[in-house]
């Protein structure tokens, strides 16, 4: 199940529209457990890996605004 919601989720399925596709054997919340856990996995991975072994061309920053006030600028680590 757990790859199942997750999949969803990754094409777009919003975390509410699990508890409806899987007829309520998955919360939402659960599904948005199942997301987190996922992402987490994800990120270490992306974390791990070396990046002094290729050339690149470009460095692409992330970001958004959390709040009018607030912004959250995601970059490489």
């Amino acid at each position: 199940m757990f790859d199942q919601v997750v999949t969803a989720v990754a094409q777009g399925l919003p975390v509410r529209g699990c508890q409806r596709a899987s007829k309520g054997a998955v919360s939402k919340s659960e599904a948005s457990r199942m997301w987190v856990e996922k992402s987490r996995e994800q990120l270490s991975h992306l974390r791990e890996r070396r990046l002094d072994d290729a050339d690149w061309l470009c460095l692409l920053l992330d970001g958004g605004w959390l709040t009018r006030e607030l912004f959250r600028a995601v970059e490489p680590v």
